[in-house]
């Protein structure tokens, strides 16, 4: 089974678009995956989804998915 801090890492490892300014969310992250690890609490998981939504939805938009963003737009 994964734990929270692997999955924090895969997450890191495969976001090249997090920068400096991203640390101290980043940082929070694996703190709240280590607690999560030792022991599963509602109010830190939701923290933990909260500070993960927000760096995920920093990615860059694929192209394509703008273009059809654009047609179904229409």
């Amino acid at each position: 089974m994964k734990t929270f801090v692997e999955s924090v890492d895969n997450f890191v490892k495969a976001s090249p678009w997090l920068s400096l300014e991203d640390d101290i969310a980043v940082t929070s992250l694996y703190h709240m995956a280590e607690e999560l690890d030792a022991e599963l609490t509602a109010p830190i998981l939701s923290a933990f989804g909260l500070t993960y939504r927000s760096l995920a939805k920093k990615a860059p938009v694929a192209k394509e998915a703008s273009e059809l963003g654009k047609l179904l737009q229409r």
